[in-house]
């Protein structure tokens, strides 16, 4: 069995296996509300993953995510839940393999040797959220850590990047975060605000505003100067999707649909952020689903290139498809950097188009196409002072 991470969503199934809600961390920005002792039984991880990979209706492919917590609190487990199913893979007519998030902080050269014997089916995912000072606010201290592991990681994993969150204590760092994380040779960051509302009163988030407006600025002109750089995801948001989007239910993620979570449990859940630990509220399916509350993302033109977490939606309004939007101005000035970052970098075709009237032959595809149409619409549509000066809390 080898690794297809280039399998098309529809051949793809992201299973997620909430192995641990222990962590060595406590990260002030963290999400899982609700950390206690619980640990999904070895046995009850077998089963439920047996039953997921005999299914004969859901896709060819399965990346296995173990969550936690940090899951390799429970190395032991982990090695004996991923070496059983590797001694049995011919039992299966799906493709597998895991994935396993971590800190990065407990590996050991006991862990580093499994991994590297068995690199063929696991891989790692982490967090890394830049300079050192920024890192530490949030993550415990725990840079030199992350650092000391990171060319073991780089080597094994030379295509993984790394997830950086931003809230308002580093938001004034973000351009020099993501040049420091290029700088360590990271491949890609996958950066986003957080989307619960921390941004204090309205004159603190309109501050967080006008920085985060500057360090966007900062980055579209290195990503400017540097194309050969892969650009994080706070300048490529898909803003073609404003225009050639026929989506009805417009979701960032395959929440609910090629995606499916246990926790420790092994109650079954659209996806991790729905857990009790995460939300501190118990998932039943649909009756734990109450009537769609309104908000004001339903009349928004940007909606379909606008992250939501449909757990989060729940958490807060009790239905996932009802959008909340404590985040919603920091992603219309990302919609206006990721426009702006477009138009530059397709100059000499915007040029062409308007001495010729017809795109040249070579033109890069009709994405590029359609996106410099989202980004003419945002120019149109978008103001930064209106942004900003017209913010609101929720």
């Amino acid at each position: 069995m080898t690794l297809d991470r280039e399998a098309s969503l529809e051949d793809n199934f992201n299973l997620q296996l909430i192995f641990t809600e222990q962590c060595n961390l406590r990260c002030r920005y963290c999400f899982e509300i609700d950390k206690g002792p619980r640990q999904m039984p070895l046995e009850l991880a077998k089963r439920i993953l047996e039953r997921e990979l005999t299914q004969e209706d859901d896709p060819s492919e399965y990346q296995v995510d173990l969550m936690g917590g940090d899951p390799f609190l429970f190395f032991d487990e982990v090695k004996e839940l991923v070496e059983y199913f590797k001694l049995h893979t011919n039992k299966y007519n799906k493709k597998f393999y895991f994935v396993i998030g971590t800190n990065l902080t407990l590996l050991s050269p006991k862990i580093e040797q499994w991994l590297v014997e068995n690199k063929h089916m696991v891989i790692l995912a982490t967090s890394l959220d830049g300079t050192r000072e920024a890192h530490n606010h949030y993550r415990c201290d725990s840079y030199d850590t992350v650092i000391r592991n990171l060319p073991f990681y780089k080597q094994l994993y030379p295509d993984q990047g790394a997830k950086m969150t931003i809230g308002p204590d580093t938001i004034s760092s973000v351009y020099d975060s993501i040049r420091h994380i290029e700088s360590l040779g990271l491949p890609y960051v996958a950066a986003n605000v957080v989307f619960e509302p921390v941004w204090g009163d309205i004159d603190n988030k309109k501050a967080c505003l006008r920085e985060f407006s500057h360090q966007l600025e900062l980055l579209v002109e290195h990503y400017v100067h540097n194309s050969n750089l892969q650009v994080p995801n706070l300048l490529s948001l898909p803003i073609h999707k404003i225009v050639s989007s026929n989506d009805d239910d417009p979701r960032w993620c395959g929440s609910g649909t090629h995606m499916r979570a246990y926790d420790t449990d092994g109650r079954k859940l659209p996806c991790h952020r729905f857990s009790r630990f995460s939300t501190n509220k118990i998932y039943e399916g649909s009756k734990s689903i109450g009537p769609r509350v309104p908000t004001k993302c339903d009349q928004c033109m940007y909606v379909a290139a606008c992250p939501s977490c449909r757990g989060y939606n729940w958490q807060v309004y009790g239905n996932p498809d009802s959008r909340t939007s404590y985040h919603c101005e920091f992603i219309k000035l990302q919609m206006l950097a990721t426009a702006k970052l477009q138009y530059l970098l397709n100059k000499s075709l915007i040029d062409n188009l308007f001495s010729s009237g017809s795109p040249p032959e070579d033109v890069p595809g009709k994405t590029t196409l359609v996106t410099l149409q989202a980004a003419n619409l945002i120019f149109n549509s978008l103001n930064e002072d209106c942004i900003i000066e017209n913010c609101e809390l929720g």
